[in-house]
């Protein structure tokens, strides 16, 4: 913005916002103008020039309205008109909040349950949209928004798209494909073209500078669509999928479409996609997929608690039984002394023994570690257990060949 008072520029150019605090910045320039200027004023000229946006990326947007006279009418006109442009917000970003409340929730699912990789992807998928987009609304109250705030929005963004690659290979329990590293990578080549614009001299700066943001800016919205393949790749060959992923799958692919086809809104329309209705069919159809999907995370998280909580009490049956079956009261002959530590490394395992009096007066010991942990383990030591104590006239090698069949 530059204030011209009788057809002589007062003070430099100023960078203002969209007219905010223009008002202002006129009436102090006027009001501070040199005495051969002051009296009389013939006339009083602002040029402003609205270079946010390369000509021709938003071939629809209004020019630039210039509003001067009585200052309350013109902070109230501006008011006004600045309410009346964030109530068109309000459908997009109240499912922004409810994406990132979402997204908050599966953390903490993640935190009380870390075997739930997806819930961990899913979440900060969501946090990532609630910030980047409730982030760009907050923006419009600062005018001067620091460098270093700009590029972790742009990481969030990367990561936003690329959460959706992770969430559908952790669903199915896959690798992701090396190719998909090409989302992150974007990321670092523009940050590297960015940051080092700044470091050089002004004549290698600004040819950087125009290379990154023309040759870069229509391949990157287009890498970011790339990731929509993500499901489609994640749940091949489809005719395979069973269970609740049958109804998993679609909303997965659902989601990447919308994904996909806002990003390459960029690069067909331009900015577009981020203001007006686009923006809100979008919005609220990415909270009904994610709605939909942190229901479903969150039903199997209770499903696997309950089967965790099933197994804890089998597991602890088990170990009362193989308790009993190995008790620290040992029978000893006389004149020996015999002593036993049972200490299994989980709830219970694979070691076995016996002590018992023969039928003749001497004393047998069965000593023995059945390979591997868990329940198969200790079945299979009942087992020889129970075989062995029918072997009381046997000699020793006879035993063994005893157990061995019935091993």
């Amino acid at each position: 913005l530059q204030v011209f008072v009788n057809g002589r520029p007062i003070g430099g150019i100023v960078d203002t916002w969209a007219g905010y605090g223009s008002a202002e910045t006129i009436e102090k320039r006027v009001l501070s103008l040199p005495p051969e200027l002051a009296r009389p004023v013939r006339s009083i000229a602002v040029r402003v020039v609205n270079d946010w946006f390369p000509a021709g990326e938003w071939p629809d947007r209004e020019p630039v309205h210039i509003s001067l006279g009585d200052r309350e009418a013109l902070v109230d006109s501006t008011v006004r008109s600045f309410g009346q442009g964030l109530v068109g917000f309000i459908p997009a970003y109240s499912c922004f909040l409810v994406i990132g409340a979402a997204g908050l929730f599966l953390l903490g699912l993640f935190l009380f349950d870390r075997s739930q990789r997806p819930a961990l992807w899913l979440g900060l998928y969501c946090c990532c949209v609630g910030l980047v987009r409730v982030g760009s609304i907050c923006g419009l109250f600062v005018p001067q928004i620091p460098v270093w705030v700009e590029e972790i929005e742009w990481a969030l963004t990367i990561f936003e798209v690329y959460a959706l690659v992770l969430f559908s290979f952790a669903l199915v329990n896959r690798r992701v494909p090396r190719i998909y590293w090409i989302l992150p990578a974007t990321i670092i080549v523009l940050n590297i073209g960015t940051i080092a614009a700044i470091l050089l001299p002004p004549h290698w700066a600004l040819p950087l500078s125009l290379f990154v943001q023309v040759t870069c800016y229509n391949p990157m919205w287009s890498i970011f669509a790339f990731a929509g393949t993500a499901p489609f790749v994640a749940f091949w060959p489809w005719a395979k999928v069973r269970g609740r992923m049958r109804i998993v799958a679609p909303l997965c692919a659902l989601w990447a479409l919308l994904e996909a086809a806002f990003y390459l809104g960029q690069v067909i329309f331009g900015r577009q996609t981020w203001t007006g209705p686009v923006q809100t069919y979008w919005s609220i159809s990415i909270m009904i997929v994610v709605v939909a999907l942190v229901g479903y995370i969150f039903r199997d998280q209770r499903a696997t608690a309950d089967e965790r909580a099933q197994l804890h009490g089998e597991l602890t049956a088990a170990r009362k039984v193989q308790r009993a079956l190995m008790p620290e009261e040992l029978d000893v002959a006389p004149g020996m002394a015999i002593s036993v530590a049972f200490l299994p490394a989980t709830e219970v395992g694979g070691d076995f023994y016996r002590c018992r009096i023969l039928k003749n007066g001497s004393q047998r010991v069965v000593l023995g570690d059945v390979s591997g942990k868990g329940v198969a383990a200790a079945l299979t030591s009942a087992l020889l257990l129970g075989t062995a104590d029918r072997c009381d006239d046997l000699p020793p090698a006879s035993v063994l060949k005893v157990l061995n069949l019935a091993l």
